[in-house]
């Protein structure tokens, strides 16, 4: 069966430019393949015939709209945590895309805030205005791992 959840986890992760197209499309296929033909919903094949890249978050909206936000933006940084961990992503990396989910979540999520002053104060560091550049580091690694746990 098609989770729900992790067709918002493809939005998510679509969204802060973390997934491409090909990806997107990648496990759309494989999705078709796993599922029994009686349970593949035409968003699906939609997303797996999809041409133009513009049109993938509004498949994947579409498919996932019920769904709980919460989880699946826990699990994208748990994704993009495992990612850097094992050495696929680099700091800049991770920053970028936490800087770029600090805005997908809108001004009234916790994490609005939260991604913004981490990512910013890591990025002034790194241009040496702040000192304490392995701090920074730190305290979005210490980010990273609470969420691996979390997905």
């Amino acid at each position: 069966m098609l989770s729900h959840e992790e067709v918002k986890v493809y939005y998510i992760g679509y969204c802060i430019h973390f997934f491409q197209k090909e990806q997107v499309v990648a496990w759309a296929d494989s999705m078709i393949v796993k599922l029994d033909l009686t349970e593949i919903p035409q968003q699906l094949f939609d997303l797996s015939m999809v041409r133009r890249a513009e049109d993938i978050p509004n498949i994947l909206l579409g498919m996932s709209y019920e769904t709980d936000e919460e989880n699946a933006l826990r699990h994208v940084v748990g994704i993009i945590a495992e990612s850097y961990f094992s050495g696929v992503l680099t700091m800049e990396d991770v920053c970028n895309y936490l800087y770029r989910l600090s805005n997908y979540v809108g001004h009234d999520h916790e994490w609005h805030s939260y991604l913004y002053g981490l990512t910013g104060d890591y990025e002034l560091a790194l241009e040496g205005i702040f000192p304490g550049l392995e701090q920074y580091q730190k305290n979005i690694e210490i980010f990273l791992r609470e969420n691996i746990a979390n997905e």
